[in-house]
Formats: C-alpha cells, structure tokens, sequence
C-alpha cells in the first residue's frame, strides 16, 4: 500500500531510489509518476490539512527527527541531537523541556540558511495565530528560549515523552512567513519569491520543491539544489 516500507511514498525509499541500467550501473537523474488519490486543494503548511496534501507537502519538509526504517526508533535528522529534561512551570509541578541541537550547513531551499531562530518563529507563530492543525502540539508549551544559533529549548507545562513529537514541527522559514498577515489566505506555492526568480515562496528544507502545479493534472517536484542530505556532515 501507499505507506508501506518499500513503498514510493516511503522517505527512505524516495531518497534512495535510482535508475539502472541493464548492468545495474546507477542513471542520474530521472522521472518517477505516482497516482494521487484525491487532488491537493492546498499547498499552505498552516493550513493543509489532508493527507492528500500531506502527500505533497512532505516531500518538501524535513523534520528534526526521523524513525528508523529498521527498528522505527527516533534518531537525529536535522537535529544532530536533543536533550530532555524537567523544569517546575510552578511550584511543586513538573513539566518537560526538549533541547534541540540543530545541524549546521541546513539551507532552505532557496538558499538561506535554516537556524533555530525558525524553530523558535514557528512555535510562536503557530501559538500566537492559534492556527487549529497544530493546536494540539502547541497546546502545552509554556515558552521557546533561543540558547544560540543552533540551539533551542522548548518548554512544556507537563511530563511527557510524546512532547518529543510536538515539539518537532512542520518548520516555516522566518524570512519567509515574517511577513505573512494573513495565514488563512496565504497561497506560497502562488505568490513568486522575494528575491529569486522563478522560485515561490513554498521554500522547505526536504529533498523536493514545488516546480508547477496544474489543477486537476499534476504537481510536479523536483529536486532541492540546497538539499542538506546530498552532502551530509556524516
């Protein structure tokens, strides 16, 4: 099925995935063509709520974290690694606080470099604005503290293993969504970049961008020139 282990819509399988010719000699570059099931209506991260959408908008994100393919333990991704521990959100009660360390060399894919001041602009942005699909992860952090660059600490009013999950998020790039007014009509994959031609203001950390989306045809990916993991630290 469409989420199995071996599937195309697997991530390991899709940042693994290569031509070969009769030799088995791997082919650079490439098309793959995929049914989707139902037509994404909405490319905005803060809004998409579909799997259909997700289907799309996941190949452009990457999170901090990522399961194994083997075991499904949780092991670092753009985070090289995360700390957790307690803190006392008032007296006598405990809460948990997760510390992310973020890798260095991350670019956006268009180039600029991705830090944990985004990490720490989408928690707050996501909390201020209420946007409903996340309220559940951001119901119960108290606050986000930027440590440095690469450093950040996110706080929690309660003890709990699963705010691992929450505290790792569809990130928005902050030179991006900083000027953003209104989130609810806000189209990225429309409106052309600020500064670079040719490209939308749908700019994601993962393996694939946006190129052109042609309602009831296609949506058509292809690859992140900025992608971290074509260059990975180890």
């Amino acid at each position: 099925n469409g989420f199995g282990a071996a599937s195309y819509n697997n991530p390991w399988t899709l940042l693994n995935i290569r031509r070969v010719d009769r030799f088995g000699k791997p082919i650079e570059g490439g098309t793959i063509r995929w049914l989707l099931s139902e037509e994404p209506k909405n490319l905005n991260p803060a809004v998409a709520s579909s799997a259909y959408e997700w289907e799309v908008l996941n190949k452009i994100y990457d999170g901090l974290t990522v399961s194994h393919p083997d075991t499904l333990e949780d092991i670092p991704w753009m985070a090289e690694k995360w700390d957790v521990g307690t803190w006392e959100p008032q007296p006598g009660k405990k809460g948990t606080t997760i510390t992310w360390y973020v890798r260095k060399g991350i670019k956006w894919s268009d180039g600029m470099p991705y830090t944990a001041e985004d990490i720490k602009f989408t928690i707050d942005y996501l909390k201020e604005n209420k946007i409903p699909r996340y309220l559940s992860s951001t119901a119960e952090i108290n606050k986000v503290e930027l440590i440095n660059k690469y450093t950040v600490k996110v706080y929690f009013d309660t003890v709990s293993y699963w705010h691992i999950y929450n505290a790792s998020l569809d990130f928005l790039p902050k030179h991006i969504w900083q000027n953003v007014k209104d989130w609810k009509t806000f189209q990225p994959w429309l409106e052309p970049h600020p500064t670079i031609k040719g490209y939308t203001k749908l700019v994601g950390t993962g393996p694939f961008m946006v190129k052109e989306y042609r309602p009831g045809e296609f949506v058509r990916l292809v690859k992140n020139p900025n992608y971290w993991r074509t260059k990975p630290t180890r």
